[in-house]
C-alpha cells in the first residue's frame, strides 16, 4: 500500500434514517461509544438532507454521541451532507463525488456508486475495497454499516477488517 504523509483515521458513519426502518435510536449511540471505545475510529459522522427523506435529525444526534465520548477524545463528530443526485448536487459536491467515483464530470449511476464506491462481503473483500482507497491516498476512509447488526459488523471490523488493513 502506498504510504501518505498523513496518518489514516478511519471514521464511523451512523445510518441515522435507519430508525425509520426499525433499527433503535440508542443502538446508533452505542455503536458510536463502542467505535470510539476502540480508538480505532477517529471521527464520527452523520448524513443529513434538509428538505427530504426523514430521519434522526443530525445536529441532535451528534450531540448525543459528542456526550458520551470517551474521556480525553480531541476530534468532535462531524456533521456531512453529501448529495447523490443532479436535483440537489452542488458543483462542490458533483466535483467531489466524480473525483472519487471517476466518472468524468458526470453525476455517477447508483450501479457505479456500489461497484465503486461501496465496500462490501467478506471481511477480506471489505478489506481489499477499502485498500484500492488507502492506494489512492485517502486518509479518511468514512465506514458505514447498514445491517441492522450495527455491533456485530463493528466487531468483524474490528476484529478482521481493520487489522488485514494493518498488514498491508
Amino acid at each position: 500500500m502506498a504510504k501518505s504523509a498523513q496518518p489514516v483515521r478511519f471514521g464511523l458513519s451512523l445510518p441515522n434514517r435507519a430508525v425509520l426502518f426499525g433499527m433503535p435510536p440508542g443502538l446508533l449511540l452505542e455503536t458510536a461509544a463502542e467505535a470510539d471505545r476502540s480508538g480505532r475510529f477517529h471521527s464520527v459522522w452523520v448524513g443529513d438532507k434538509f428538505l427530504s427523506k426523514p430521519r434522526l435529525e443530525a445536529i441532535v444526534l451528534l450531540s448525543a454521541v459528542a456526550a458520551r465520548r470517551a474521556p480525553g477524545r480531541s476530534s468532535p463528530p462531524s456533521f456531512g451532507r453529501w448529495a447523490l443526485n443532479q436535483r440537489s448536487a452542488s458543483g462542490g459536491s458533483r466535483k467531489g463525488l466524480n473525483c472519487c467515483a471517476g466518472s468524468g464530470g458526470r453525476i455517477p449511476s447508483r450501479t457505479t456508486v456500489v461497484t465503486t464506491m461501496l465496500a462490501f462481503g467478506s471481511p477480506a473483500a471489505v478489506a481489499e475495497k477499502i485498500a484500492v482507497f488507502l492506494d489512492a491516498g485517502c486518509t479518511t476512509p468514512i465506514l458505514r454499516f447498514v445491517s441492522p447488526d450495527q455491533r456485530g459488523q463493528l466487531e468483524s471490523c474490528l476484529a478482521e477488517v481493520l487489522p488485514a488493513l494493518a498488514k498491508r
